[in-house]
């Protein structure tokens, strides 16, 4: 009987969740949720679904890569725009509004 090393079978066990892993996160699950099911942390799941995707991205041709990178750049953009504009709103000083009323009760803003 040969004696198998823990990294081995630390990789065996990694390859085991695989696949429970991706079903999870292919049914919506948040990798939190998914690491308390397979109880590990949710930086592993990151690490096994990273795993997954450069295996399925060096199994493409490139010329699909280059478009699957190009729908990515896409979709975040304005997520991205949206991230940096509201930064630098948040740099800006406050937006100080008063309301009071006048004399005979109407309304009155300033700013």
């Amino acid at each position: 009987m040969t004696k198998v090393s823990e990294t081995d079978q630390e990789k065996e066990v990694a390859a085991r969740r695989e696949p429970e892993a991706a079903r999870l996160h292919n049914q919506g699950w948040s990798r939190r949720r998914i690491a308390d099911h397979l109880g590990v942390t949710p930086q592993d799941v990151n690490q096994i679904l990273r795993r997954i995707d450069q295996r399925y991205l060096r199994s493409l041709p490139l010329e699909d890569v280059a478009m699957f990178e190009s729908e990515i750049d896409q979709q975040l953009c304005p997520v991205e725009e949206e991230a940096f504009d509201a930064w630098h709103q948040s740099k800006e000083p406050p937006l100080r509004v008063r309301r009071t009323t006048d004399a005979r009760g109407n309304g009155i803003t300033t700013k």
